[in-house]
């Protein structure tokens, strides 16, 4: 094996990617480049097996063995790398002391470990003789050795990268960078004036041009100086950067995920998006090019296309875009939050500066800025703490369940035979809950590379290394040391090593956690231990969840304003709303789209309601009912149903309340009223599950003549735990919370006489309509009332404030519609009011009744119901029926029963039975 396959294979290891390089130019020898560098010992065995002597090249940022930057300090002509080491130091502080390579040219290599969700691209020429190679980048490692025509123009032909200070394969701690360094490699400098670069002639590329710069058709891309005032002052901003980042994650994470067919146009629009950055100053030309390259190879077009089509995709977005920056002032005007400047560098909370808010155009309070930076520190040490626990835990699936609570545990719940829910900052969401915690478990197990820094030496065993090490500096030669001296030395050695082996240990297992199923045994040891019962959800009946807060009806005694007596203080109660912050604890799973204002009106609204209907008591009926609505309560079990004829306002009413109850506000199918989706017991009921959380339930308009499934109205309106389940799921029981509402140009087939029925049924006539020359689209008219969304969710609580002081007043108007509906649904109560009476001691037989009833039905062209429908009916009416050989009703007589040709050639098919 030779020396350069066999520190191949060590850096891969560590965790450290490797791909083999040309000794000549160190251009990658693979299609791909840094962005195909592998872990996998076979495929590096076959690198270097095609080419023996390959310098052994790594990409630099977040995928080098857990994260780590490179300073590289090649120096000017008549300078060497004390120079430009005292020059940097003069800028950043003394430099720590860490892992450090000479390169060939005799410049130097400085590596630093990445923070924890820091993105540390490229840049060249930091001051004089200074790059940086991060994300996008590579560096050739110890002990490759340069050999070709452009090596010995270089004066280093044979000359090996080597590292320094004692440092070997070993030992590869990186140091940690100081906050200055961290500044020195992120920031852009002014040039001097008497700088070329000023007067905007190329940059010269650095010597070491090869390393971390990606070529085009051969030559090194070089970049121009000259940037004008505006892109420095944008990448000084932490914001921009950080919106710049974010949109390079963003960009690069959809390419990556592209299906075929779409893989090459999403690339050409990533790389115009970015472009627009570029050419804003908030992103380098280099780090794109790179971070899209390694998107593309992700998704296999590199695979399929090949790679010059590839980077002729990217040029073309890229030119483009930069031919239209983007105007990033907005972003900019807003100000940064402070850094977190610890001991070490540690990320913030990860969010991106101005995520989720506007800008303010005023900037902020000196005060609000001192909270932010406190905030961020907290966040930072909060986060440096979890790695430290991590670190402790066991590289196991259970670890792994643990590692995923204790990173992103406050945000996200399993509900038990529902699913995943995450928080999304004002609700926990369930659509998508599943594929956002393996997202989570993902970013779990590259956290993992993390805990590899953590990992450290008991205070025994540094109590054995410092005693070696005593010895060594004592006694160096080891024959003039005791046995005992030696095997302490030996000792050191193995612990040391051991360290070393448990820090490689830990990269690998992190490589192995990210594979399909170990995120997915992940999320399973998670969910055994954040896992709630679907009745723990939306639990609080009077808590509303809006935008911006959650309101709750609250009961509170008061002064009496209206106590006759001036001299005496009388207490009373009332409703009032009161809104206060989102939180985790209270499980709510919905939330309206509208943000709560206690001094928003509505006269859109209320003229439209006042015109449609007239009736006050009718109006207040409807605002009591929908703020009712708004709660969890489910006291009423009423179903209403609003009737009309077309134009006449009944559908966007129901429709502009239900948008502004957003997910609040479900629609049942009209099949699952009717019981054409009536199911075996065992089959899904996926247009019942998701109705849990549901506030209110809109059934969609039945066809004309079709009758409502009576045991679903008792259901949707009983308030009775249900059993449901979603496709391909379990079984799970909920407690209906909504309130059930329909509407219709028809009323709907009502066969039943329950009570139980029609004591919930309320009609609401709709009766104004709309002249046509005054009807106008619904959309644009909805679009005026969602205009209006506050005033309208206050005219809403003024209902529920209503109903809980004087519950569901019902006005004669709809009590009346009610009461004719019924009776026209009732063909058995029509017949037996005209042609049945009272007469005791008297009998009918029941044979006779049900050939009176026929005779009625044909009379009044109305369907009859069979003879064994007709006798339940009557029985549940309170007809006393005895049995025996002939069935008879008793103490009854029919009278005035008419004739029935189709039974009786025209006569009456009973005679009068009258008693004497």
């Amino acid at each position: 094996m030779s020396v350069f396959l066999s520190h191949a294979l060590a850096y891969a290891a560590l965790g450290w990617p490797v791909f083999p390089c040309h000794p000549n130019d160190k251009r990658p020898l693979i299609e791909g480049g840094f962005t195909a560098a592998s872990l996998d010992p076979a495929q590096i065995r076959d690198w270097w097996r095609q080419w023996p002597d390959a310098m052994i090249g790594a990409p630099t940022g977040r995928v080098m063995g857990g994260g780590h930057f490179v300073i590289d300090i090649d120096p000017p002509a008549g300078q060497d790398a004390d120079a430009v080491i005292a020059a940097m130091a003069r800028i950043v502080g003394p430099l720590p002391g860490g892992l450090m390579a000479r390169t060939p040219r005799g410049g130097l290599h400085l590596y630093f470990h990445q923070p924890m969700g820091q993105a540390i691209g490229n840049r060249a020429h930091v001051i004089d003789g200074v790059d940086v190679r991060g994300d996008g980048g590579y560096v050739i490692l110890p002990p490759s050795v340069r050999r070709g025509p452009k090596a010995v123009a270089d004066g280093c032909e044979g000359v090996a990268y080597a590292w320094e200070d004692g440092h070997s394969i070993d030992e590869m701690d990186a140091a940690a960078p100081s906050p200055e360094i961290l500044r020195f490699v992120m920031e852009r400098r002014e040039r001097p004036p008497h700088s070329p670069l000023s007067r905007g002639q190329a940059r010269p590329s650095p010597p070491e041009s090869g390393e971390g710069i990606k070529k085009e058709g051969g030559e090194g891309k070089k970049e121009t100086g000259g940037s004008d005032g505006a892109a420095v002052a944008f990448v000084h901003n932490e914001r921009v950067r950080k919106f710049a980042l974010s949109a390079l994650e963003s960009e690069t994470r959809a390419v990556a995920q592209a299906g075929r067919g779409q893989r090459n146009t999403q690339l050409n629009l990533a790389a115009l998006k970015l472009g627009q950055l570029i050419a804003a100053g908030a992103l380098s030309e280099a780090t794109v090019r790179a971070a899209l390259t390694e998107a593309a190879a992700a998704c296999g077009l590199i695979k399929d296309d090949g790679a010059r089509s590839v980077a002729l995709t990217i040029d073309s977005g890229l030119r483009k875009g930069k031919s239209e920056p983007r105007d990033l002032s907005a972003i900019g005007r807003a100000s940064p939050r402070a850094a977190w400047t610890g001991d070490a560098p540690w990320p913030d909370d990860g969010r991106a500066e101005g995520e989720g808010q506007p800008p303010d155009p005023q900037g902020e309070r000196a005060s609000e800025d001192r909270t932010a930076a406190n905030s961020n520190a907290k966040g930072a040490e909060r986060l440096r703490q979890i790695v430290q626990q991590c670190a402790a835990e066991p590289q196991n699936d259970t670890g792994n369940g643990r590692r995923l609570r204790l990173h992103f545990g406050e945000d996200f719940l399993f509900v038990r035979d529902v699913g995943a829910h995450v928080w999304t900052d004002s609700h926990w969401e369930a659509q998508g809950g599943d594929e956002c915690l393996v997202r989570l478990a993902q970013e779990t197990a590259e956290r993992i590379h993390w805990e590899a820094a953590n990992l450290a030496h008991s205070a025994k065993d540094l109590e054995v290394i410092q005693a070696a090490a005593d010895i060594l500096s004592a006694t160096p030669d080891a024959a003039k040391r005791t046995g005992e001296q030696n095997a302490l030395v030996a000792r050191a050695g193995e612990i040391k090593a051991a360290l070393v082996k448990a820090k490689s240990a830990r990269h690998k297992f992190a490589i192995s956690s990210g594979n399909s199923a170990k995120v997915a045994a992940m999320v399973a040891m998670a969910a055994a231990h954040a896992t709630v019962r679907p009745e723990d959800m939306d639990a609080d009946p009077m808590a509303i969840n809006v935008a911006n807060g959650t309101l709750r009806l609250v009961k509170e005694t008061v002064d009496d304003p209206d106590c006759p007596d001036p001299e005496v203080t009388r207490q009373i109660t009332r409703w009032r709303a009161r809104l206060g912050e989102h939180r985790r604890e209270d499980r709510l799973s919905k939330v309206m789209p509208v943000a709560y204002d206690p001094d928003a009106d509505c006269p859109r609204w209320r003229e439209f309601v006042e015109r449609f209907q007239p009736k006050a008591a009718v109006r207040r009926f409807l605002q009591a009912f929908h703020g009712y609505a708004l709660t969890g309560l489910t006291g009423e079990q009423v179903f209403v149903f609003n009737y009309g004829l077309g134009a006449n306002g009944k559908s966007t009413f129901m429709e502009a309340l239900a948008r502004l109850m957003g997910a609040y506000a479900q629609v049942l199918p009209a099949e699952a009223l009717t019981g054409d989706m009536q199911r075996r017991g065992d089959q899904a009921t996926p247009e019942f599950a998701r109705l849990p959380g549901a506030r209110l339930v809109r059934c969609a308009e039945l066809p004309r003549g079709q009758w409502f499934r009576e045991s679903t109205l008792k259901m949707l309106t009983g308030g009775e735990a249900i059993l449901v389940r979603h496709l391909h799921a379990r079984f799970f029981e909920f407690r209906p919370i909504f309130k059930a509402i329909g509407s219709g140009n028809d009323k709907p087939q009502i066969g039943g006489v329950d009570e139980g029925i029609w004591r919930r049924m309320r009609l609401i006539p709709w009766e104004v309509t709309i002249p046509p020359d005054e009807r106008r689209p619904m959309e644009k008219v909805l679009a005026e009332f969602m205009a209006e969304g506050p005033g309208i969710l206050n005219w809403l609580l003024e209902g529920a404030l209503d109903y809980l002081e004087n519950g569901l007043i019902v006005p004669p108007e709809i009590a009346s519609a009610t009461d004719d509906y019924r009776a026209a649904m009732d063909p058995v109560g029509e017949f037996t009011g005209a042609c049945v009476t009272p007469a005791p001691g008297n009998d009918v037989t029941a044979r006779d009744m049900y050939l009176a009833y026929v005779a009625w039905c044909h009379a009044n062209s109305v369907k009859a119901f069979s003879e064994k429908a007709f006798a339940a009916i009557m029985t549940q009416k309170g007809f006393e029926k005895e049995s025996g050989r002939i069935r008879k009703y008793k103490h009854v007589a029919l009278k005035d029963v008419p004739d029935d040709p189709e039974l009786t050639g025209g006569r009456s098919p009973v005679a009068p039975m009258w008693p004497d």
